[in-house]
């Protein structure tokens, strides 16, 4: 019995059912041939919310789940290229479901550039406001200075995240 148990968690792991991405990608690391490189900067004014994306065509599990902090946060993971959506936001005072209202896109063997999400959390309360805004020579400019060899290595595209109600 244990076998089997040990059998189905391997296979779980392997299939990507536990494929949570949380942490930037090393700038020396090699693209899969489908993947792709999504890029991001999280702008959020307070410590300690989380946001998440999850692939469209298994919007059950999550393929990134991101830790922010009050400022910047620029994330660059590498992804399977696909449709994908920005899936939630996790803070003090619950979380918010989202997913397939902020659409993106992912190209293999492309830095995808899915534009700047700003959240506002309102003090004291449990509201934030979100929005997409394009800061893609700022973004450039960090890419080339913390990851330059992903940025000479890949050509750059951008994927807005689009807004739909």
């Amino acid at each position: 019995m244990k076998k089997y148990i040990l059998l189905i968690l391997i296979s779980l792991i392997g299939s990507g059912c536990a494929g949570i991405v949380s942490k930037n990608i090393a700038d020396n690391r090699n693209l899969k041939v489908n993947e792709g490189i999504f890029v991001s900067n999280i702008i959020s004014n307070v410590d300690g919310s989380q946001i998440s994306i999850i692939n469209n065509e298994n919007n059950l599990v999550a393929s990134g789940l991101f830790n922010l902090k009050a400022g910047d946060n620029l994330i660059v993971v590498a992804l399977p290229e696909g449709d994908y959506s920005w899936a939630s936001i996790t803070f003090d005072r619950g979380i918010s479901d989202f997913r397939g209202k902020m659409p993106f896109k992912v190209e293999k063997s492309k830095v995808n550039y899915v534009g700047d999400i700003e959240i506002d959390f309102a003090s004291g309360g449990g509201s934030y406001h979100i929005r997409v805004i394009s800061r893609e020579d700022k973004v450039k400019q960090k890419l080339k200075e913390k990851f330059p060899n992903i940025a000479n290595k890949h050509d750059f595209t951008v994927n807005m995240t689009k807004m739909h109600k």
